[in-house]
């Protein structure tokens, strides 16, 4: 994307002719096109863990395909947002203000549009206006203006502490390493967690949702790009089926993970594991080992539903089930839930994708 939610722009481009489009220089040459296509993998779980599918159904498989798998979506924004501004910022380009713009540009535009529908809902049910006024400032600087938007707030914060302390960035690494352990047991290893009072503490506090996404969610995951950048440099000289191995043996390390604190009873919930860092680590070496060089009309329209799916499915979700409703009288089970709203943002995306509109395309920087 263009945003700083998913940006690759910080990527230096490859020599082209001159004959080239605007739209081939930066994509069809771009040099990670595996990562804007796994981004819209990445957003569909995001969708996934908003409409829980198949978990109408008996067995297990619900439960992964609705609350294990789509675990990695938001962390790999994080690590990619991390891994590009940081390589920019340490290789000295002043991007801090600009990133910054861009990021509140794309924020407000959304913010506005839930903002009033929310509107609309308040007034229809009475709802205090002044109260509403209040919560709707104190989300949109905090906690996220809408439920999916939360990554915005969190992105700023990392970006920020990232850049006041580009100087000591081994040790923010190291602390933001301890924090995603400290995370890890208020999460998926709070029974061991909970005889410590410290992570009781934290769990207990009102502001757990808060803390977990600054703190044990977004810093440690952004600062993920910081890794990447330094380690895979050492790395790239290996073959590819290393890699390879490395993705298919952490994997089986974050399943195998989530099977036992299940069965032991250990987690809280399982939004953080420890396998959980390896594995997202192991995906994005894959994407830089790999990067596709000759998919860039696919990375691009990859990129644009990406980005349209994560910012607008709820008000999709929201206002299909409220024409059902009034409709037919009914409400749709997880699993149509879910495929009816891949299907609509990914129709809606592709539309946006094809005009190629300049006052569309703002919905999709």
């Amino acid at each position: 994307m263009s945003t700083p939610i998913l940006n690759n722009e910080c990527v230096p481009k490859p020599e082209i002719a001159s004959n080239y489009s605007v739209a081939i220089r930066d994509y069809r040459l771009s040099k990670y096109n595996s990562i804007d296509i796994l981004r819209l993998l990445c957003a569909i779980m995001v969708v996934a863990i908003h409409t829980t599918p198949f978990t109408e159904f008996e067995g297990q498989a619900g439960y992964y395909a609705a609350y294990v798998f789509p675990r990695l979506g938001v962390p790999f924004f994080f690590a990619v947002s991390g891994y590009f501004y940081i390589r920019s910022l340490l290789q000295g380009k002043k991007i801090f203000v600009k990133y910054l713009k861009r990021l509140a540009a794309i924020y407000v535009l959304w913010s506005f549009i839930y903002f009033l529908v929310d509107f609309i809902q308040a007034v229809r049910y009475d709802y205090s206006l002044v109260q509403f006024a209040k919560g709707s400032l104190f989300d949109f600087f905090i906690t996220g203006s809408h439920y999916q938007l939360w990554f915005f707030p969190t992105l700023v914060f990392c970006v920020i502490t990232v850049t006041m302390l580009k100087n000591h960035m081994k040790l923010l690494c190291a602390i933001s390493i301890l924090l995603y352990l400290a995370g890890c047991l208020a999460g998926a290893y709070y029974g061991l967690g909970s005889s410590l009072p410290p992570v009781k503490a934290v769990y207990d506090s009102p502001h757990l949702e808060l803390i977990r996404r600054n703190l044990f969610m977004g810093l440690p995951f952004f600062l993920l790009g910081y890794l990447l950048y330094i380690i895979y440099p050492k790395l790239e000289k290996l073959k590819g089926k290393v890699f390879i191995f490395a993705l298919g043996a952490s994997s089986v390390l974050y399943i195998s993970e989530i099977v036992v604190v299940r069965n032991l009873k250990l987690n809280a919930n399982i939004i953080t594991s420890v396998f959980l860092y390896p594995l997202l680590a192991a995906v994005l070496t894959v994407c830089l080992r790999y990067p596709l060089p000759n998919s860039g009309r696919a990375a691009r329209f990859c990129k644009t539903s990406a980005n349209f799916i994560y910012y607008s499915h709820p008000l999709y979700m929201f206002i299909a089930a409220r024409l059902l409703s009034r409709l037919f009288n009914l409400s749709l089970p997880p699993t149509p839930e879910f495929l009816l709203t891949c299907s609509i943002t990914l129709l809606s995306s592709y539309i946006i994708f094809r005009l190629d509109n300049r006052y569309l395309n703002k919905l999709v920087q």
